[in-house]
This record gives C-alpha cells, structure tokens and sequence, in this order.
C-alpha cells in the first residue's frame, strides 16, 4: 500500500466523520421515531384505562319513579265503618225509644210516654243524617277508588316508559364504549404497524452506511482503537 499523504488523510478522515456523524443521525432519527410511537402508545394507553375508570359515571341511569300511596291505607278507621256503625247505634236506640213509650203505656206513667217519643224523633233524624252520611261516604270512597287506579296505571304507564328510555340509553352507551374500544385497538395496532414500518425501512440504508464505513475502516489507516465517531471527530 503506497504512502498516505496528508491531503489523503485529512480526505480519509472528513468521509470517516460524514459516514460516523450519518450513522449517529439514522440511528437518532429510528430511535426518536419509536420513542415518538411509544409515547403516543402510552398516552392512548392511559386515556383508555382513564376511560375505564369513569366507566360507572357514564353509565346510564335509571329514573326512581315513587309509587302512588293510596291516602287510606294510613287511616286507622274507614270512614264508611264508623257511618255505619253510627246508623247501627240510632238503630238500637230506636228500639230501645219504642220500648221506653211501650213500657209508659203498660205502666201508665206519661213521663216514660214523652221521654220515649223524643227520644224516637232524635234517633229517628240521626239515623236519617247517618244513612245519608254512610251513601256518601260510600261515593267519596268508590270516587278515590278510581282516581287511585287512574295514579296506578300513570304510574304503570311512566314505569315503561322509563325502562324504554333507559334500554335506548343503555344501547347508546354500549355502543359509544364498543367504539371507543374498536378506535383503541385500531390506533394501537397502526402504530405497532407504524414503528415496524420505520424500522424496516430506516434500518436497511443504516445498514448500508455501516457497511460503506466498515469498508472504510479495512483500510487500517487509523487504529481499531480509534474507529468511533468521538475519536474521529476529535482528529480531523
């Protein structure tokens, strides 16, 4: 091998430099490219598992709908009851009357004869008043009957409506959570995609910058100590 000048050299060691400096930039250039895919991975990954943690938030309710209370259910006597019970007593009073004025014209005592016959007419117009109560008690009771029924199938009515409602929203929501899952596996799947692209096409022209420099080095102009980039770019 004939004598290396030092224009030969210096030549020699500016194309070492260019090939070490080409070598470092490719290799900076395919880590930052995967470090950039890794990093996007992760913050999908994070915003995934942050979604799955407020999975219960957006989970569709259901309306608590409150059950008509029927009013009398609370009452300790019905109305009705104690009219009629009302009627039952001037009834036996009545009776317990007609015998008192029976009883003053067996003895003959008219004082009997009197008191019997005020007190006929007293119960006798009580248990007018209280028949008439017991019919109207009777009305008042069938009337809340039917508007308690009429509460009920509202409340029945409501009651479907709001389980419809809450399917429809349930699907909605399954929905939007199957999305985002599909979105999530998709976008992680295109950058594993993504970061075997680079290294598959960054690494094949490395590859060949190494190989050129490699062919530089078999000339042993420098020692082997000394084939880095460091050592180069320090002598030239």
């Amino acid at each position: 091998m004939s004598e290396l000048t030092t224009k030969d050299i210096t030549e020699y060691l500016k194309n070492a430099m260019e090939l070490e400096s080409s070598i470092y930039r490719q290799e900076r250039a395919i880590e930052s490219a995967k470090q950039s895919i890794k990093d996007k991975k992760g913050r999908n990954y994070n915003d995934m598992c942050n979604r799955n943690q407020n999975k219960e938030k957006r989970m569709p309710k259901k309306k608590e709908l409150a059950k008509p209370e029927d009013s009398r259910s609370s009452r300790k006597f019905s109305p009705v009851t104690l009219a009629k019970e009302s009627v039952r007593a001037d009834i036996f009073y009545t009776v317990i009357s007609i015998i008192i004025i029976i009883l003053g014209f067996v003895f003959k005592v008219q004082l009997m004869k009197v008191i019997g016959l005020i007190a006929i007419i007293c119960f006798l117009g009580r248990l007018f008043i209280n028949r008439k109560k017991v019919t109207d008690c009777v009305l008042k009771e069938q009337q809340l009957d039917i508007e308690y029924e009429q509460k009920i199938a509202e409340y029945e009515k409501q009651l479907d409506i709001n389980e419809q409602e809450y399917k429809k929203a349930l699907e909605v929501y399954e929905q939007a959570e199957n999305q985002a899952k599909t979105e999530y596996e998709e976008v992680q799947e295109s950058l594993t995609r993504a970061s075997e692209v680079i290294e598959e096409k960054l690494s094949e022209p490395l590859a060949q910058t190494r190989q050129v420099l490699e062919k530089l080095y078999t000339s042993d102009v420098i020692f082997p100590k000394y084939k880095n980039m460091v050592a180069i770019c320090t002598k030239s």
